[in-house]
């Protein structure tokens, strides 16, 4: 009796964690929502001055004033891409994207019609923190729908002796990296994934749908974002209200899920703690070392490694997964995604750019529902069509 009443008391444990976890989501979007209605009636009296300006004889303009209603469309789910990077390097590496390149890839994306949306677009969410499946996804008409991961956020301590940014601050009201030259001299700039698409959304606002950003994972050996926990308050907050949303990527960098429970449990319980509690809750988690915690099969309480992430609160779970190019399973408790893990400017060519092979027919997908594909143990998934045709011309490094 006793063990039921035990059952029963952490089953509503559960559900009433993931219903917090999903009304501070809500709460998130509603104040992005609040801050884009504020800047909406910004622009509506900065029309209406304009156009007494120019009924009086003050002033024309004969540009567009930029007022015109945005008219959104459904596209497919299959649409999505899901791209993941990690520290961006200064200069150009054989083994890094370069701050530069990133630049050019963003132009690239933005030049193709994509935009970002929020991750938890990916699927429905009821009042009860249930997901279903969608087969479609909100964007403006005439976009494509884009999320951006970067995997860990938490700079290690020799990165500028790798040529790469250090730290982010907050820089004059501006999210900015810094880098430790080898003379030991400090500079500040775009250096990274997160001041780079915050200085592109500013001159390109319609590159982010309705306020989104991306993900970013958080470890917790080197503190975040190249400080102490403490110190990196006012970066955390400044990150958080520009929309970004944090992950696990576990405590330690050196961690694998994939290895023993007892392992795997000794660094959930220290992230929770020492990193979670600086952050904020999140119920997205980025599995580290690119190691799933079961098989392609639905993930089922009987799996341990589950059960612990789900009672921790954790119902996003990405996993980059290139050779299976995308998927997006979802069962009433979570959301599993894969993306494409970008290293290199040829990584993201190959994944936005394949080239088609000459008389090579695209394979037919079926009608409706999630699609399916070759797998094991009969699991079912979404897949990303293998093969967008080629841009006429590629990004020029």
């Amino acid at each position: 009796m006793r063990e039921n009443e035990y059952r029963e008391n952490k089953t509503v444990s559960e559900k009433r964690k993931r219903m917090n976890k999903n009304k501070r989501r809500q709460q998130i979007v509603r104040r992005r929502k609040q801050m884009l209605m504020i800047g909406a009636a910004a622009a509506v009296i900065i029309i209406i001055i304009a156009l007494v300006v120019n009924l009086s004889g003050k002033g024309k303009n004969d540009q567009n004033d930029g007022s015109e209603e945005i008219t959104l469309v459904e596209s497919d789910i299959t649409q999505l891409r899901i791209l993941s990077f990690d520290t961006l390097s200064i200069n150009e590496s054989d083994g890094k994207v370069s701050a530069e390149q990133f630049g050019n890839i963003l132009q690239d994306m933005y030049d193709s019609g994509y935009c970002l949306v929020d991750i938890y677009d990916a699927a429905y969410t009821d009042s009860e923190g249930n997901f279903s499946y969608k087969e479609t996804i909100s964007v403006p008409e005439g976009k494509k729908p884009l999320i951006i991961i970067q995997r860990n956020v938490s700079y290690a301590q020799d990165n500028s002796s790798q040529g790469l940014p250090s730290k982010l601050i907050v820089d004059g009201g501006k999210l900015v990296s810094e880098y430790t030259q080898e003379n030991g001299t400090s500079e500040r700039g775009n250096y990274d994934i997160v001041p780079i698409i915050e200085d592109f959304i500013s001159k390109h606002p319609d590159f982010s749908y309705d306020g989104a950003r991306g993900v970013l994972g958080v470890s917790g050996e080197n503190g975040i974002f190249g400080s102490g926990f403490d110190e990196a308050k006012e970066v955390i907050d400044a990150v958080s209200n520009a929309g970004w949303h944090f992950a696990s990527i576990g405590y330690g960098n050196d961690i694998s899920y994939g290895s023993e429970f007892s392992i795997m449990s000794e660094d959930v319980d220290k992230w929770e703690k020492e990193v979670e509690s600086f952050i904020g809750e999140t119920n997205i988690i980025i599995l580290p070392k690119d190691t799933d915690i079961g098989s392609w099969a639905e993930y089922k309480d009987t799996n341990q490694k589950y059960a612990l992430l789900k009672e921790k609160g954790f119902s996003y779970f990405l996993l980059a997964q290139n050779t299976t190019p995308y998927m997006i399973q979802v069962r009433p408790d979570y959301v599993r995604i894969t993306f494409y893990k970008i290293n290199t400017f040829e990584d993201y060519n190959a994944a936005m750019h394949p080239v088609e092979q000459e008389g090579e027919a695209q394979a037919e997908q079926p009608a409706g529902g999630e699609q399916q594909s070759v797998q094991p143990e009969g699991e079912t998934q979404t897949v990303q069509p293998t093969g967008e045709t080629q841009a006429e011309q590629n990004v020029q490094q």
